[in-house]
């Protein structure tokens, strides 16, 4: 049985911030009843990543499924994540990260800094 569409997208997110020097500090961290998809230090920012994963055949880009609910759920779940371990001074940023499957090994990725 294949990978869901989203674990495939988050594969492919986390290894394109790793080459762009991200120190990933987590993959799919939950608190409560919600989840942020990646966290990581991007020099001394810690940023909060959406991830967003569509087939080529979708009508819509992946990005444009980071809605303004689901914005307002992340700063709230990156708020408690930044509380738990004494962050909150940290300067802040949240970006998306979108994923288009074109084929086997031609993802196109799109990285969207301060999405939000």
């Amino acid at each position: 049985m294949a990978p869901p569409v989203g674990n495939i997208g988050e594969t492919i997110a986390l290894r394109f911030l790793l080459k762009k020097k991200f120190d990933v500090l987590a993959r799919n961290f939950r608190i409560g009843r919600g989840e942020l998809d990646l966290i990581a230090y991007d020099g001394d920012d810690l940023v909060f990543v959406e991830v967003k994963t569509r087939s080529q055949q979708d009508a819509f880009a992946p990005q444009l499924a980071v809605t303004p609910g689901k914005e307002e759920q992340i700063i709230r779940l990156a708020q408690a994540f930044r509380h738990r371990y004494g962050l909150e001074e940290m300067p802040v940023r949240f970006d998306v990260v979108a994923v288009t499957l074109r084929g086997k090994d031609d993802p196109k990725v799109e990285h969207f800094v301060k999405a939000f």
